[in-house]
């Protein structure tokens, strides 16, 4: 009598195992070249994306070449937060001193948007990002643009972007003329930033509030960005 719903049991608990393995976010994909990797940082109300191998980065734009798979790396340096690009990814958390994966393809060329869907503040509506999938050739020539349109990513500049503004406030602060409208272009000075990030948080010891991106006085002084919300 209990076989047939045991064997129902059974055959679903298959299903979900395959499918389960199959959309690991962590697993790697598989493909002709070698993939882009993509460090990414979640921060008061914005997106960075470090693109380690081509020392450039990125906020509010991710730029990836079709038919490549793309490896991210995450975190956060500020509360946590939800990264989502439903058009070509799943939904992933990241937080602060912890570093999570997402690996995706994007099969044809087009547009999309990615955004936190973790509520963070007055900002929150604002945090959302271009998603671009373009040629080979496109490719090369927007990561020339950014070379040449970028500012340092320097410390004080990092300050000033971790501040809790908006892409749009960030952009009254450090864009120019060579960048799409509250769009910022960086070029990286040889550092680790990624790993400096993450390893901020295991130092073992409590950072002060002052050291805290997300906070009311992170970056407060002659460094800070106009336009910030308290």
């Amino acid at each position: 009598m209990w076989g047939v719903p045991f064997l129902v049991i059974i055959v679903l608990s298959v299903m979900l195992w395959r499918a389960t393995a199959r959309l690991d976010p962590y697993k790697e994909i598989q493909g002709v070249v070698p993939p882009v990797k993509v460090q990414v940082v979640g921060l008061d109300w914005k997106w960075l994306f470090i693109y380690p191998e081509l020392d450039i980065a990125t906020v509010g734009e991710l730029v990836v070449p079709v038919h490549t798979p793309v490896s991210m790396i995450l975190t956060s340096d500020t509360v946590m937060q939800s990264f989502f690009i439903s058009a070509l990814a799943g939904q992933i958390y990241v937080m602060p001193g912890m570093t999570t994966k997402l690996n995706f393809i994007g099969t044809k060329t087009g547009d999309t948007r990615g955004e936190n869907t973790q509520y963070t503040g007055n900002g929150f509506v604002d945090q959302n990002f271009a998603v671009k999938v373009v040629t080979d050739e496109e490719f090369e020539a927007w990561v020339k643009q950014v070379r040449t349109g970028g500012i340092v990513l320097s410390p004080e500049n990092y300050n000033r972007l971790a501040q809790r503004n908006t892409k749009k406030q960030a952009y009254k602060v450090l864009g120019n003329s060579k960048m799409p409208e509250n769009t910022l272009y960086f070029n990286l000075p040889g550092t680790d930033l990624f790993h400096e990030i993450v390893m901020r948080y295991h130092s073992g010891k409590p950072l002060s509030i002052e050291e805290q991106p997300g906070t009311r006085k992170f970056g407060r002084g002659e460094d800070d960005a106009e336009g910030a919300q308290p």
